[in-house]
């Protein structure tokens, strides 16, 4: 969780725009295939992408090496079995379509002739599917089928329909208020859960339906009813009114029954298959982004831990080390040496000369993060016994005083300090002294509060550090 919360700290607007356009296309990809098994085996391929992340995540090798070789296979599926939705969503977004303009809607006179021959047809039990084509083709679903293009009235659709003619077996295709075809055979439907009274007439038309925005009026044989199918579902009707009126609901609002507003047709619609979409492309914008990786450089400063009580550093590696990570380019473009941290353990290294081996467990790096080198990989390190000694500590000042003043008296409170420290390092201290006191900024008796440095600057002390005092300047007028 804590590689994932990094990846997600380092998103950029361009990531943005990249799940963003993911999820549409995934958004479109499912409602094309809701209700089919093609949906089924779609789950079937994510479920397989995810366990493939989670192997390659935790770092399960052999398993993430099989889903590597396995996925050119499953992507070439993916295009197989979705070659239709593939197709089809291409077209919804072709600025081509756009330009082609609305197709024209069945009119009032249309649905009319057509509802009324429906019910006519129902009650002397003959059975047919009305197909009315929308903005989707319907021609890669139509098998064979006779040209028409007839005036649509309620006389030529009882006779196409009427058992002795060589059409009746087939659907009516309804486009643009003409009768477009006639007798033809509908792709049936492979959802499971359709009640078993429905017989293939239903079936086709929920299969046509479930693959394109088509809506089918469809009279059964058997029981004389009528019924609408849209999207894959069925409702039936008792009455030529209330079938006209859904019927032209459904052609001119793209059948809902209540057209929402522009902002709830975007955030609310389908809510539960757009949160999914967002998730499965940020999931996929996770997986993506961490297999593209890189390599820099970094310098990592060591700290030291656990050295033993009453002993301290002499000489050794008091520097850095240079770090070669290995990571997925997003997590390496907010990295730096302020991320990494080198602690090496010292509590069983022993008074004298040391060789100190640096290993990635003394390295902490961002989770996701691989080290690849470490240079130097051994430190050496010279332990020796705490001693303490006392220094006089020195004013360390710097410039000089105003005109028509003098300096009168100097006093540092306290005037000696107590240094502790390995003793080879004690006898490089040339001086202790104050930080820097400005002369120039002293016009009277002024108190200071100071640090106190060594010099060298280069003396290795304990963690202990050394102590503040307090410098007392006192100055006099000409």
């Amino acid at each position: 969780m804590d590689k994932i919360f990094v990846y997600l700290t380092q998103i950029r607007w361009q990531d943005y725009l990249d799940m963003t356009v993911v999820a549409i296309l995934f958004y479109l990809l499912v409602m094309r295939i809701r209700g089919t098994r093609a949906l089924q085996i779609m789950m079937g391929i994510v479920l397989l992408f995810v366990i493939n992340f989670l192997t390659r995540w935790g770092g399960l090798y052999v398993t993430s090496w099989i889903f590597q070789y396995l996925w050119a296979a499953i992507l070439l599926a993916i295009i197989i079995l979705f070659q239709p939705e593939i197709r089809r969503i291409l077209e919804e977004v072709s600025p081509l379509k756009m330009l082609t303009g609305k197709r024209k809607w069945a009119g009032p006179n249309v649905i009319s002739e057509v509802v009324a021959a429906a019910f006519e047809m129902a009650s002397k039990k003959i059975g047919g599917i009305i197909v009315f084509s929308r903005r989707d083709l319907l021609d890669e679903f139509i098998q064979n089928g006779v040209s028409l293009d007839g005036i649509v009235s309620s006389p030529l659709l009882q006779n196409i329909f009427f058992p002795p003619s060589p059409l009746h077996d087939g659907a009516v295709i309804v486009r643009e208020n003409r009768v477009f075809k006639a007798g033809c055979f509908l792709p049936l439907s492979e959802t499971a859960h359709i009640p078993q009274h429905l017989g293939s007439r239903h079936r086709a038309a929920i299969g046509l339906t479930e693959r394109s925005d088509a809506i089918c009026l469809v009279v059964s044989e058997e029981r004389g009813e009528v019924s609408l199918c849209y999207k894959g579902k069925v409702r039936y009707y008792t009455n030529p009114k209330s079938t006209e009126d859904s019927l032209g609901r459904f052609l001119r609002r793209n059948g809902r029954d209540k057209q929402p507003t522009r902002w709830k047709a975007v955030f609310l619609e389908n809510i539960w298959i757009k949160a999914f979409s967002v998730g499965f492309a940020l999931f996929f914008w996770l997986a993506v982004s961490g297999v593209k990786t890189s390599e820099m450089s970094l310098n990592g400063v060591i700290e030291y831990i656990g050295i033993p009580k009453k002993m301290a550093l002499a000489t050794g590696w008091t520097g850095s080390v240079d770090l070669r990570v290995r990571g997925s380019r997003g997590l390496l473009a907010g990295i730096s040496s302020e991320n990494v941290r080198v602690r090496l353990d010292l509590s069983d290294i022993r008074e004298g000369t040391n060789f100190v081996t640096v290993e990635q467990a003394d390295i902490e790096v961002p989770p996701g993060v691989q080290i690849t080198s470490i240079k130097p990989s051994v430190v050496k390190l010279v332990l020796e016994r705490i001693e303490m000694r006392k220094y006089t500590v020195d004013a360390e000042l710097v410039g000089s005083l105003s005109s028509g003043l003098t300096l009168e008296s100097v006093s540092i409170e306290p005037p000696e300090i107590q240094i502790e420290g390995a003793r080879s390092q004690l006898n490089k201290i040339e001086r202790v002294a104050t930080e820097p006191i400005s002369l120039a900024e002293i016009s009277d008796t002024k108190r200071f509060t100071k640090s106190v440095v060594v010099v060298p600057s280069t003396v290795i002390l304990t963690e202990k550090g050394l102590p503040k005092v307090t410098v007392t300047i006192k100055v006099r007028k000409l």
